[in-house]
């Protein structure tokens, strides 16, 4: 069930609709190690992120290893869905 959800979570993760703020902080961040660190908005790191840097930290090694692609910033969340597991108070048996 879970590689189901983790299938169908891919299946248009080049079509995903990540909000333009946030990517342009992405794409930021995996370019400059000061605005990875402080969630730059820009390369100097000046203008930061309303949220906590490490939020976006796996997001920004992401596409800092497959290059500036929109399913390159989604990839992280499927890769979380499909490793959630039975779920929180769940027992595997």
């Amino acid at each position: 069930m879970l590689g189901i959800a983790a299938l169908l979570y891919a299946w248009g993760m080049g079509h995903a609709a990540i909000h333009p703020y946030y990517s342009a902080a992405i794409r930021s961040m995996a370019t400059s190690w000061r605005a990875f660190f402080f969630g730059g908005l820009d390369t100097s790191g000046s203008i930061t992120l309303d949220k906590v840097p490490g939020a976006f930290w796996p997001d920004a090694v992401s596409v800092w290893t497959f290059g500036p692609h929109t399913w390159a910033a989604a990839l992280p969340h499927g890769c979380c869905t499909g490793s959630y597991g039975p779920g929180p108070g769940r027992s595997p048996h």
